[in-house]
């Protein structure tokens, strides 16, 4: 449509969107109205095309054929879906997704590399591309949540099927099929999938991350060439690795054979990465042996050699995880506040802050890999394998069961250390389109002069910018710390856990328990979670039955 620019009209009128007669030096109608006419100056414009695609498409789409007015309130339903085709919306959801997701707290030495590449492929691709359907159907899915409406609504589900059609497309092109675009695309549609269904409470859905492991497959062994592919293919191994972990099971022996070259990229989340191929080992090595869960079994099934071998490869590992903790750049290190802010809850008053979301995330990994790795040492000294409950435990098996509970219980306290740093002081959800001045996330801006300035000389470290660091911790501290409690809480439910859980004290179990209800209030994962963070807890104690579903919700 052509536009001729502005009308000769006061800018008054203009502002008011009235007629206006034109006279001067002050038009009649803001005389007669006793409104102040601002006159008749503004700058000169040439003919200009307005772009009224999205406009045509909600007009298209208003009266469809054998369209009847609805008689119920199904109307204002479906007007608000309407209302979502306008294109501010595309630009809205990918703000967010760049601003509080992509963008702030991120490092290629912190992280796998998906979102430190995805500016460069976003900035060179076009709007027809499968890696900007992608980008489009995931930020719209986290606008959708923070706006209070159903994940799976009239737009995201549009953009989802858009984006597939558009990777069903370069799926069917051989030479742009093995383009990076794609399969960064697909991994998005795994996040998407992930965060619709813990919006939804229910099973997440691999089937996108299986294509992605199809895809690394289809590219072959010798197209991983540029930087850019190949921290993809980390982040799939990522992937793989935390899936395998949280549902059990190996990680695919051709993604590791590709991803264990000598060229690729190596930073600290790679090498614990690693080190996780190998707890995933032990720990489906070690679930096939234990059948607690089902009653006894043939004492034959297991031999002594079996619980030496496990138990050996389970102490390597530790020293393995020791020594990965003392490789982290000195930076990472956690630093303990001295007088953490009132309004932040905490675990005895102590409150440990990181550089970064990834950062205190990668931690907390860790520790849960020590966990599980420490479980497995106990199991095999005390012999609470059902399988060898009548073998004798062997000499050659060192057990230090004091030393175990210890170190198990520091991985415990400085996962609910941390617990303040990913959520602050919030104990509502996030309304996207309302302020909230009294939040409060602790981190280097609470430390006083002389200890951030031994901070900065001894450590290197570039502090985010106070706004930019509050952001990065809005968007994504809730998810974080969700899954590593969630983790806890299921490492701590089978027998050897509750051993480990007994000599815990009982507050911190119940604090931990507390957080993670918190936490999934805070995303809303369930329907019912409409109130205050008191509403699950009883005489300070949060009921053991939310516990169980969310920690079950995050497990599945």
């Amino acid at each position: 449509m052509v536009n001729h620019g502005r009308s000769g009209a006061c800018n008054t009128c203009l502002r008011r969107r009235v007629a206006c007669d034109k006279a001067k030096p002050a038009c009649s109608r803001c005389r007669n109205s006793n409104f102040v006419c601002y006159g008749y100056e503004k700058t000169k414009r040439s003919i200009k095309f307005k772009d009224q695609t999205s406009y045509a498409l909600a007009k298209s789409e208003r009266r469809p054929r054998g369209y009847t007015k609805p008689k119920s309130d199904e109307h204002s339903t479906w007007k608000l879906e309407l209302q979502s085709l306008d294109e501010s919306y595309d630009i809205q959801a990918i703000t967010l997704f760049f601003n509080h997701i992509v963008l702030p707290g991120r490092d290629k030495s912190s992280t796998s590399g998906l979102f430190e590449i995805i500016i460069p492929l976003y900035a060179t691709c076009s709007q027809q591309s499968p890696l900007y359907h992608a980008i489009l159907a995931t930020a719209m899915v986290i606008l959708t949540l923070r706006r209070g409406e159903p994940a799976d609504g009239f737009l995201p589900s549009k953009c989802f099927h858009t984006a597939l059609a558009s990777l069903q497309n370069a799926l069917s092109n051989q030479c742009q099929s093995k383009q990076n675009e794609v399969l960064m695309g697909t991994i998005l549609l795994q996040l998407r999938e992930n965060i619709i269904a813990m919006s939804q409470s229910r099973q997440v859905s691999p089937v996108h991350h299986r294509g992605a492991v199809s895809l690394v497959e289809h590219r072959g062994f010798h197209n991983y060439e540029d930087d850019a592919s190949k921290y993809l293919l980390l982040q799939v191994l990522h992937n793989e690795v935390a899936s395998a972990i949280r549902h059990g099971g190996r990680v695919h022996s051709d993604l590791l054979r590709k991803c264990l070259r000598k060229d690729m990229p190596s930073n600290a989340s790679f090498e614990l990465d690693k080190l996780g191929i190998v707890v995933a080992e032990i720990q489906t090595y070690f679930k096939s042996l234990n059948v607690q869960d089902h009653g006894c079994c043939d004492a034959q099934c297991t031999s002594q050699e079996d619980l030496d071998h496990l138990h050996n490869q389970a102490s390597a590992l530790e020293q393995k995880l020791q020594s990965w903790a003392r490789s982290v750049p000195s930076y990472w290190q956690p630093f303990r506040l001295s007088a953490p802010p009132d309004s932040i809850p905490t675990y005895r008053n102590i409150c440990e802050i990181y550089p970064s979301i990834q950062i205190a995330s990668i931690w907390n990994t860790w520790r849960c890999y020590r966990i599980i790795n420490l479980k497995v040492v106990m199991a095999c000294s005390l012999g609470q394998l059902s399988c060898v409950l009548a073998l004798e435990r062997s000499p050659s098996r060192d057990y230090d069961k004091k030393g175990i509970y210890q170190s198990v219980q520091q991985c415990l306290d400085s996962i609910s250390y941390s617990v303040p740093f990913y959520l602050g002081n919030r104990h509502s959800k996030w309304d996207l389109y309302s302020a909230a001045p009294n939040l409060e996330f602790p981190s280097y801006h609470n430390l006083n002069a002389d200890e951030f300035s031994s901070l900065q000389l001894s450590r290197h470290c570039t502090v985010l910018p106070h706004e930019v660091h509050s952001r990065h911790v809005l968007g994504q501290g809730a998810w974080h710390i969700l899954s590593h409690l969630s983790h806890v809480s299921d490492l701590l439910s089978d027998a050897t856990g509750k051993s480990m859980r007994s000599c815990s004290p009982s507050d911190q179990i119940n604090w931990i328990e507390e957080q993670l209800v918190r936490a999934a209030f805070l995303l809303g994962l369930s329907p019912n979670m409409n109130h205050s963070c008191s509403t699950w807890t009883k005489d300070g104690v949060v009921s053991g039955t939310w516990v169980k579903t969310v920690a079950q919700l995050i497990k599945t």
